[in-house]
């Protein structure tokens, strides 16, 4: 391993922590957006070889959901050439969710259940 600290660039000695096969400084091991410390965190998240706290990670890597903009941090669903939490990729009819395995319509770039009547203007 390196002994320069990739979070300084200065030569390593002393106490380290171990992280993405590299030794850095205790205090230099900071999530690389808002440089919260990580030491002691359960989980951390890698990006490029950069650490990162999970909540900088997402905002930053994760796909928005085209209703709600936030960041989708597991399952997602990909349709009309955008993604969506599961639970917002809804009728706009109804308002139910759409299953992702169940057929629908589209019109006026808005998706329905396929027994659903379209609002076509």
């Amino acid at each position: 391993m390196n002994d320069t600290c990739p979070g300084c660039k200065k030569k390593v000695s002393g106490q380290t922590v171990t992280a993405l096969k590299r030794n850095w400084h205790p205090p230099c091991f900071v999530c690389k957006k808002c440089a919260q410390s990580l030491l002691g965190k359960d989980e951390f998240m890698e990006q490029q070889n950069q650490p990162y706290c999970k909540e900088c990670y997402h905002n930053t890597f994760s796909p928005k959901c085209a209703k709600c903009n936030e960041a989708i941090k597991e399952k997602c669903v990909t349709a009309m050439d955008k993604t969506w939490h599961p639970e917002h990729f809804q009728c706009a009819k109804c308002s139910k969710p759409i299953d992702v395995c169940s057929k629908l319509k589209i019109a006026q770039s808005k998706p329905y259940h396929n027994e659903c009547e379209c609002e076509v203007a």
